[in-house]
C-alpha cells in the first residue's frame, strides 16, 4: 500500500477514493533489490524494506510534479481535482496520489503529468 501523509490526516494511495481517508490502497507486492513492487511500478528505495509486503508512505510536498518522464519512481497520473490552500495547491491524481504545489502552479484538471516520488522519501511503514 502507498500512503500519502498530509499535515495528519492520511491519504492512501486508492485509485478509486480521492479524498478522505479510505480504506485499501496500493499493496506492495514483493522486494527486488532495492525496489518494491506496487500496482504503480517498481519503485526504488533508499533503503531495503524489513519486509515483503507492506506500507510505503510520502508527503504530498516530495511528490514532484515533471513534464518529462523522471529518471527514477516515475508514475504517470492525471489531476482530477485542484484546491487552492492559499500558499499552497493540492492536486488529486487518478492514481490516488496527492501532490502538493506551490501556489500559482501552473496547473489544471485534466492535466497529464509525470510524477517523479523521491527515493529518499519515500518511508516504510510497520503494518
Amino acid at each position: 500500500m502507498l500512503t500519502n501523509h498530509d499535515q495528519g490526516d492520511h491519504f492512501h494511495a486508492n485509485p478509486n477514493c480521492h479524498s478522505g481517508a479510505p480504506k485499501g490502497g496500493v499493496k506492495v507486492n514483493g522486494i527486488a533489490g532495492q525496489g518494491v513492487s506496487t500496482a504503480l511500478g517498481m519503485l526504488t528505495l533508499a533503503d531495503v524494506p524489513r519486509w515483503d509486503q507492506g506500507t510505503l508512505a510520502i508527503r504530498p510536498e516530495r511528490i514532484r510534479v515533471c513534464a518529462q518522464p523522471p529518471s527514477s519512481n516515475a508514475v504517470r497520473a492525471r489531476i482530477d481535482e485542484v484546491v487552492f490552500r492559499g500558499d499552497a495547491i493540492d492536486c488529486v491524481c487518478d492514481r490516488g496520489l496527492r501532490v502538493r504545489l506551490p501556489a500559482g502552479s501552473p496547473t489544471a484538471v485534466g492535466d497529464v503529468v509525470w510524477l517523479e516520488l523521491p527515493a529518499e522519501h519515500l518511508r516504510m511503514l510497520d503494518d
